[in-house]
């Protein structure tokens, strides 16, 4: 597998690939009691948060297969789809797999999430942006319908849906000097640096490790008896906490496709 040097370049996406899909599950959401008390444990992961233009929230969560599961081999990353309706407090979880994917040359994660018979699946897209202050990875959703024999997609179009690390996971990536299999797929398959991926409180100090890690490879291309196997720590394979969703302000990226 490539390190986390590796970048894909200049690649845009535009016709969608439907992704395999996962069977839906609703949640309700409980109305918490003045008195109650809930401490939430944050799993590494990457996330992308976006408010459609009717005001729904989707939150789009990712995060690495156990070293078992076939989708850790085909170099995919677990996750949910959460929409919810901040007027009625009716939320919606989906699981589903992003797998990797390729179109007309452009390279992309992809799942198709099965809301069941009544509504329409959502086509989940991570992809690689080009922006003025360079690449980022960004969220893309489209409702599926079927017309005819043709399927149609209506992007789900508002504000946010850059990819970021969490708290977590930008630390656990600071430990490992990069060593962790979900910003080494998204370098990959996106060409989005963690630095790229990282909050921006965190961004030189990830963009430092980043450097030592490419003086080091210099080092090693040159003297191949220092190279040493990288060690990846723990998997980060367990499910995400609830948290209310937040929107990135730090670009509104208009969520076309």
């Amino acid at each position: 597998m490539a390190t986390a040097k590796t970048a894909a370049r200049g690649r845009k996406t535009k016709t969608p690939e439907a992704g395999q899909s996962k069977t839906a599950e609703k949640v309700s959401v409980g109305q918490e009691s003045p008195g109650d008390e809930r401490k939430f444990v944050e799993y590494p992961g990457v996330l992308g948060t976006m408010k459609s233009e009717q005001g729904d929230f989707y939150r789009v969560r990712g995060w690495a297969p156990t070293e078992k599961e076939s989708l850790r081999e085909a170099g995919g990353l677990k996750g949910t789809l959460e929409i919810n309706n901040p007027d009625t407090g009716q939320r919606q979880k989906y699981p589903m797999e992003l797998r990797p994917r390729e179109h007309q040359g452009q390279h992309y994660f992809s799942a198709k999430v099965d809301r069941g018979p009544e509504q329409n699946p959502i086509l989940v897209r991570l992809v690689g942006v080009d922006g003025p202050n360079g690449r980022f990875g960004a969220v893309r959703l489209a409702e599926m319908e079927q017309r005819g024999d043709r399927m149609q997609f209506q992007d789900v179009k508002g504000q946010g849906g850059i990819l970021r690390m969490n708290e977590a996971m930008t630390q656990k990536v600071l430990d490992k000097d990069g060593n962790l299999y979900e910003p080494e797929r998204i370098q990959e398959v996106l060409g989005v640096s963690a630095a790229a991926l990282a909050p921006s409180q965190h961004r030189e100090a990830i963009q430092e490790m980043l450097e030592r890690q490419d003086a080091l490879e210099q080092q090693v291309d040159k003297h191949p008896d220092i190279a040493t196997e990288p060690d990846r720590g723990q998997e980060t394979d367990r499910s995400m906490p609830e948290i209310e969703p937040e929107v990135e302000e730090e670009e509104d990226l208009g969520l076309g496709r």
